[in-house]
């Protein structure tokens, strides 16, 4: 089977039209009618139903059902692709979302130092939901990513084959020492703070999802009074009295002036780092270095 025969019969099925095709490649029409004659003698069985009264085609059940897996097979190709010309570089990109890339991923650095792998780093600071597409799509083959447990954070989740766990760490809601919002001491229920102004991360942080699973109950949204791509800025306006924060203690230094409260969850949930990749990919012997780097 040749693959141009595929990309030739994707488009008769997007186009219901030979001519179509045929003009979308730049060939001749029957070009475009010889490739979809050998898929279907290849397959012994039609793939299109012409009408030669109407001048039309239809995908016939046997088309639609190759049309699923020719676009599979598509995407295994370029896939592929990037996984082989990804060996080729001395480069290797690394997925590190924003609150790892800064807190979790240096204590690893004279390791990686020692054994001259940070200079083949390429580290790659998006979110984990994000991260989790590149890590799909093959754009990347590793990443250390954010996940928390009993929640749902993307369907990309669970096509991510190897996921090694690394550390857990807890959430906090955080609040401003000298005069916190929260007189309690204790840990929190939800609804305990649930109606505080609130300082809140944006969408690129696994905290957005856990604040929506905390208020389920209700529209966080109009309890926020200032969203952030910056975990620095989110401690200095809670730092100023403007609101609480939700966070991971992973975020929070020993030196700085907050307050954490501890959340009482309806079941357990963490901050968890995982080092991730695709189970289809087959590690470069770098790669293997540098995940033997955070495992062992």
């Amino acid at each position: 089977m040749q693959t141009r025969d595929l990309d030739y019969f994707i488009a008769v099925a997007k186009n219901l039209s030979f001519t179509g095709a045929a003009k979308q490649f730049q060939v001749t029409q029957p070009t475009i009618t010889l490739a979809i004659k050998r898929l279907e003698s290849q397959f012994d069985t039609p793939l299109f139903l012409r009408d030669k009264k109407q001048n039309s085609i239809q995908i016939s059940t046997a088309g639609s059902q190759l049309l699923v897996h020719a676009n599979r097979i598509k995407q295994d190709i370029a896939e592929a692709q990037r996984e082989i010309d990804n060996l080729k570089k001395k480069v290797i990109p690394l997925g590190l979302p924003p609150i790892i890339a800064t807190y979790f991923f240096p204590k690893y650095v004279p390791k990686l130092i020692q054994k001259n792998l940070l200079e083949q780093i390429n580290p790659i600071t998006i979110g984990s939901d994000k991260l989790l597409d590149e890590l799909v799509s093959g754009t990347i083959n590793i990443a250390l990513i954010a996940h928390a447990t009993a929640i749902t954070q993307s369907n990309r989740w669970g096509e991510i084959g190897q996921k090694i766990l690394l550390a857990k760490h807890s959430f906090s809601i955080i609040d401003n020492v000298q005069q916190p919002l929260i007189s309690k001491t204790g840990p929190l229920l939800p609804e305990e703070f649930l109606n505080l102004p609130l300082i809140a991360l944006d969408d690129n942080f696994i905290h957005a999802t856990v604040m929506n699973y905390l208020f389920k109950q209700g529209d966080f949204n109009k309890k926020i009074i200032f969203r952030t791509s910056e975990i620095q800025s989110l401690k200095k306006m809670v730092e100023a009295g403007a609101g609480i924060g939700l966070l991971t203690d992973l975020a929070i230094d020993n030196d700085d002036p907050l307050f954490q409260h501890s959340i009482l969850f309806d079941a357990p949930l963490s901050f968890n780092v995982y080092l991730a990749y695709r189970s289809s990919h087959i590690l470069s012997p770098i790669e293997k270095k540098i995940v033997s780097i955070f495992v062992n």
